[in-house]
Formats: structure tokens, sequence, C-alpha cells
């Protein structure tokens, strides 16, 4: 069967920090891409700058809606957008992702329409075009490694498997983890494509935030899906993790990368998995007490 475009797709796109370069770059981008669906805009500004809003008023918008920091809950605004939408398709970015080429949301479509029981497609960075391929079965079973896979804030989704299944809204971090878990339960494929998207330079970041971060995603992880999934080799998992690690550093290191470089890669990676391995037990340790305290009360 011939590929067919839908008529018409969803692009929310969720506004921060951004400066007005990055976000004018973002929707001219976003606005000469070579799609033949018509586009529906549903546009969030998550911040408390007038100019910006202004900024944004510019463009001609479905929705364009404001939040203020406090109120903001990633679970429940990505379900007032799935809500709101009028297309089966709703692709979720940020200004942080740009395409790279004028054909990249065409080719992200064909992929994603070509996929049986489509659910979810997390826009991982790959310099190649398309798809890596169904992956998320070995996730799930090694989820202290993979959290960062299920970016929220970079992904095409579709609406039926939204439908069967809504996001948390009372997790802080790792909401879409959790949610790409219990669709993958229920059949809707799970995948990581390439993007060819450019990323603004990111913010430097401690080892001590990337402990916290870590910790704070696998606690949420931990916490939400302790009824049907376990990790009883957590400390396997780290030490196959950095093994690993070791070995891509070492590859990096022929190829005469600094050795301080390599040094901060690790300790980065270290950092990262001590943090997955005390989030994961403290959100087992807590899913725990709460499943008792249903038990008592049971009783």
């Amino acid at each position: 069967m011939a590929f067919s475009f839908p008529k018409k797709i969803t692009i929310f796109v969720r506004v921060a920090e951004e400066s007005d370069d990055q976000v004018r770059l973002f929707f001219s981008t976003l606005q000469t891409q070579n799609c033949p669906s018509e586009l529906e805009w549903l546009v969030v500004y998550q911040g408390v700058d007038p100019a910006k809003m202004n900024l944004l008023k510019k463009y001609e918008f479905a929705v364009l809606s404001h939040i203020e920091a406090d109120d903001f809950s990633l679970g429940a605004l990505l379900n007032w957008v799935m809500a709101s939408s009028s297309c089966d398709w709703v692709l979720a970015l940020t200004p942080a992702h740009v395409p790279k080429c004028s054909d990249w949301l065409t080719a992200l479509l064909r992929y994603a329409s070509n996929v049986k029981r489509f659910g979810v497609a997390f826009l991982s960075e790959n310099q190649n075009a398309w798809p890596q391929g169904r992956w998320f079965e070995d996730v799930i079973r090694l989820h202290p490694l993979g959290l960062h896979e299920c970016n929220l804030d970079a992904c095409l989704m579709h609406k039926h498997a939204w439908k069967g299944c809504s996001f948390r809204q009372d997790l802080e971090c790792a909401e879409g983890y959790v949610w790409s878990v219990h669709i993958c339960q229920k059949g809707y494929s799970v995948d990581s494509v390439g993007r060819a998207l450019r990323l603004l330079p990111p913010s430097q970041i401690t080892l001590k935030d990337r402990f916290w971060n870590a910790r704070a995603e696998a606690c949420a992880v931990g916490y939400a899906l302790s009824d049907f999934i376990l990790c009883p080799s957590l400390w396997r998992l780290v030490v196959l993790g950095l093994l690993k690690d070791i070995v891509i550093g070492g590859k990096l290191l022929l190829r005469k990368l600094r050795g301080i470089a390599y040094l901060k890669l690790l300790c980065a990676s270290i950092a990262v998995r001590l943090g997955a391995y005390a989030g994961v037990m403290d959100g087992l340790r807590e899913a725990s007490l709460k499943m008792n305290k249903r038990a008592k009360h049971r009783h």
C-alpha cells in the first residue's frame, strides 16, 4: 500500500527560557518544512517574560497559552495537549530541537506510518537519518540505564496509544519513561529514531547535579513501575554499564581524545549510574511502603 500523509498533524511546542533568536530560528525552520500535511500549532509559554509572550503572539498559532512555573506539570500539560489536539499525530518539541533539513518532518511521518501499532517515537540524537528500530523491551529490563531515551520534549506520539493510557500527573520527572512502559505493555510500538536535529549547546552540569537528576528520575520510575518491574540485580547493571563506558572511553582515547576529557566522561557516567541505583532503590522502598499500607487497609 502506498504511503499517504495525514491531512493534519499537531505540533506542540513548549517554550521556556530560550532566547528570542532561538525561538525565531525554531519556528521559521519548522514552518518551512516540505510536508504536505496541514500543521496545527499548540504553543505553551512557560515563563514570566512579557516580551517573550509578545514575540510568540506575532505567529499564527491555533492555541497560544501561558503557564507559571509553579503550576507546571508535564504530565498534566501533555494530557491537555492530547485532548485538545484535533489530529491523530502529535509532535512535541522545544526550541532546542531545530531540524537540519527541510525534509525532516516528511521522513519522520513516512517512517512512523509504516510501524505496526505505532505508539511513540523518541527522537534520540543521531546523525544518521531514520530508524534505530524497536528497542524498548530490552530497555524495560534494564531501566536504570535507559532513562535518558524517553524524552517527551522531543517525540512523535499517536493519540490512539494515549487514549488507552494517559500520562501520570503525579510525577515530577520520568513521565515519558513510565508512559512508554505502560503503552508498550498494551502492545504499542515504542521506538527510538534518529532525528537530524540541531540541539542548543548544553549548559554545564555538575557531577552533583547529574547524580541527583538521575536519582530523581530513577526514584520516580521505581515508585511508579514497581507493580510489574523488578530489578534484583541493580549492582550488576551498574557495573556492566560502567564497563561499557570504559570501553567506549578507551576507543575515544585511541582517537587521541585528551585524557582529561575521558576522565570527565567517566566521572559523569559514574555519577549518573550511582544516582540511578540509589533512586530505584528508594523508589522501590517507597512503593513497598505504599503497597503495605494498601494491604493493611484491606484487612
